[in-house]
């Protein structure tokens, strides 16, 4: 079923782009002002996802620290704790605000747009790639550590279990 709706995927994008590819043919200056419009919203909506990860990444990151509280370490052995920072959140407000400020005032980008979707595009990939990064090293360390305590209360039940049996 997978390879179905990736297929139905790819077969949407291609006929997408075939009619933008000839909208544009048929009347380039009309076509260059919608897609102004049409990658400014892509922008708007790219940020918002960007915002969106960002929030289940510090609600997992939360959740985390909640799972510890009740967890006594001994010392030395606390647990790393992973943080988003505040530079994560630049890049997809930065985005947003370019997103917003050529929907209003799209004359802004008349003279070149490419080039500054181009631009765009490059710091939102570079953001993306960054956030992502970050993102699966905050995940793997929240589950490694997650799964050491597994280990650690298993170890500790079963030395329990054998004291229990040898009595």
């Amino acid at each position: 079923m997978k390879i179905v709706n990736t297929a139905l995927t790819r077969a949407l994008a291609a006929i997408l782009v075939g009619s933008l590819m000839i909208a544009y043919a048929m009347m380039p200056e009309a076509f260059m002002n919608y897609l102004v419009y049409i990658i400014a919203i892509l922008f708007v909506v790219a940020a918002i996802g960007e915002f969106v990860a960002l929030g289940v990444t510090l609600n997992d990151i939360k959740n985390y620290k909640e799972q510890l509280k009740d967890v006594e370490f001994e010392e030395g052995t606390e647990p790393v704790v992973p943080n988003v920072g505040y530079f994560y959140w630049i890049p997809p407000t930065l985005l947003l605000l370019f997103g917003l400020i050529i929907l209003i005032r799209p004359a802004i980008v008349a003279s070149s747009p490419f080039m500054y979707f181009g631009c765009a595009l490059l710091a939102y990939a570079l953001s993306e790639i960054i956030n992502g990064i970050k993102f699966y090293a905050v995940r793997r360390t929240i589950q490694k550590e997650l799964d050491s305590f597994v280990d650690v209360e298993n170890d500790d039940d079963n030395v329990s279990d054998s004291d229990g049996e040898g009595n």
